[in-house]
């Protein structure tokens, strides 16, 4: 009979047992199913939100959102002509300090506005074009496949010699151009290349094709990656083109530097007196043995970014 007992009272506690832990199970159950629920009604939410960002009339979306931060960082940017909305749209006109720069479009790609907002890019304007996919962060701005042409002769205020101005067209193809949160250059990877390179003004002449590649900057000494771009420029004609280009630039926050020697090559069937006279306006007579004839270029300058800058400096 105790036995009986026992077992009937040991029946009963394992009944109870299993009820309190399927109680148990299916409390666990119910709250998974809510957190699941709650999940997925978020990122409905933000899926909805980043929708609606997206169609709104792009005019808005800039004048209340990018404009702002623009000005804020002393940009001295301006769109004009705003049509479509946020995710596709046109601005004929994209001023930059008070310089037109040329038609500008865009393609937003609407979810990414849940981690990190993606947008291409394309640019015509006077002697330029580009096009590229933008993708932003919190801290960084990333331009991937960057594709331009433009005409060589916008780079006469950053190169800063008054009597020539460059001519030709450069052709970029950059793989990848990271700026900082202050729109700074933090690295960059690719090349540019000036095709038909020449300079016109004071004296008219036609020089050849060179490359620019760019490159890590990389710090003095322990030779680590640091924020910054340092390219070399190299010639494309050959080993002895009628004129060798050779030398470094170096971009560090807004300040960049150039060094480059200029050699001309007299002996060269394409080398013409036109190429001697223009020299004679660029940079400085090499003082180093067995350089006759070697101009030197040394430009310091600083980018147009932020409300001040200074204006480019090259030795002549």
């Amino acid at each position: 009979m105790n036995k009986s007992r026992e077992s009937g009272t040991a029946d009963k506690s394992r009944e109870s047992g299993t009820a309190d832990t399927s109680r148990e199970s299916g409390t666990a159950d119910k709250s998974a199913s809510k957190l699941k629920i709650a999940l997925a009604s978020l990122a409905i939410s933000f899926v909805v939100l980043a929708v609606v960002l997206a169609t709104l009339p792009a005019h808005l979306v800039w004048k209340q959102f990018v404009q702002p931060k623009l000005d804020a960082q002393g940009a001295q940017i301006e769109l004009r002509g705003i049509q479509g909305r946020a995710w596709n749209g046109t601005a004929e006109q994209l001023i930059v300090r008070e310089q037109l720069v040329g038609k500008l479009e865009w393609r937003l790609r609407p979810l990414s506005l849940l981690s990190s907002p993606q947008v291409e890019l394309s640019l015509i304007g006077p002697g330029l074009q580009f096009k590229t996919e933008l993708i932003s962060t919190k801290s960084l701005t990333e331009f991937k496949n960057l594709q331009a042409q433009a005409d060589a002769s916008l780079l006469s205020p950053a190169l800063g010699i008054p009597a020539v101005s460059p001519s030709g067209t450069l052709h970029a193809q950059i793989s990848t151009l990271v700026l900082n949160e202050h729109g700074l250059p933090h690295s960059a990877a690719g090349s540019v290349e000036w095709r038909g390179a020449g300079v016109s003004g004071l004296a008219n002449a036609q020089f050849g094709n060179y490359q620019l590649v760019l490159l890590p900057m990389l710090a003095a000494g322990s030779g680590a990656s640091v924020p910054g771009i340092q390219a070399e420029v190299r010639d494309l004609d050959g080993e002895a083109p009628p004129l060798s280009l050779q030398g470094n630039f170096q971009l560090q926050g807004a300040q960049y530097r150039a060094a480059i020697k200029l050699r001309p090559n007299p002996q060269h069937p394409a080398f013409s007196p036109s190429i001697a006279q223009a020299l004679s306006f660029i940079g400085q007579p090499s003082t180093e043995p067995n350089s006759e004839g070697v101009r030197l270029l040394e430009i310091n300058g600083q980018l147009l970014i932020g409300p001040q800058h200074a204006a480019p400096h090259a030795d002549n």
